[in-house]
Formats: structure tokens, sequence, C-alpha cells
């Protein structure tokens, strides 16, 4: 895929957040990895089901900083619901527990 970013500007891709079928620890990590590898943003958006609303985020370039990076993530869906919000999984990247437990 980063490749295919470089070939094609014009690219988009689309993953939701949740995407899963259950409650999950935490999020698979692709999309970071993705738009890191391509070097393109990441593009925050939400549909809250609460609210009956929809939207866009903010948009960011992954630093390479897991941590500070995810927080912008938690930040903006802190206050989200979405249509099953018992489901709901913290947005947490395994690769932060990881790195956490090295240092």
């Amino acid at each position: 895929l980063s490749e295919e970013f470089g070939r094609n500007p014009n690219l988009m891709l689309a993953i939701p957040a949740e995407g899963t079928r259950g409650h999950t620890e935490h999020w698979k990590s692709g999309f970071y990895r993705i738009a890191q590898q391509a070097g393109v943003p990441i593009n925050l958006a939400f549909v809250d089901s609460s609210r009956r609303e929809a939207g866009f985020g903010p948009s960011f370039i992954p630093s390479g900083d897991i941590g500070a990076d995810m927080d912008i993530v938690r930040e903006f869906y802190a206050d989200k619901r979405g249509i099953h919000p018992e489901r709901r999984t913290e947005p947490r990247l395994r690769e932060e527990l990881t790195a956490g437990e090295a240092s």
C-alpha cells in the first residue's frame, strides 16, 4: 500500500476504527504503519450514534512517537460513542504497551 500511495497521490484509504465484532484490548496498528511508511496523514473521522452526528477531526502525519500520536487520537475520540458503545475499545495500540514495557 505504501508503494501505491507513491504511485497515486490521489489515493485515499478508509479504515473504520471499530471494525471488529467485539471488545478488544487494543486497536490494530495497520492504519498507523501504512500511514507512516507511505508518509501520508492520518485523518480522523467519526460517526457518533448518541448525538446522531458524523464528521471529521484533525489530520496528522505519524511522527514515530506512537504514544504521542495516539494521544491525539484518544483526545479526539474521548467523547464519541459508536453504535455499540459496550464494545468500545480505548484507542491504544499493542505497540504502545510493548514500548512502555521496554523503558
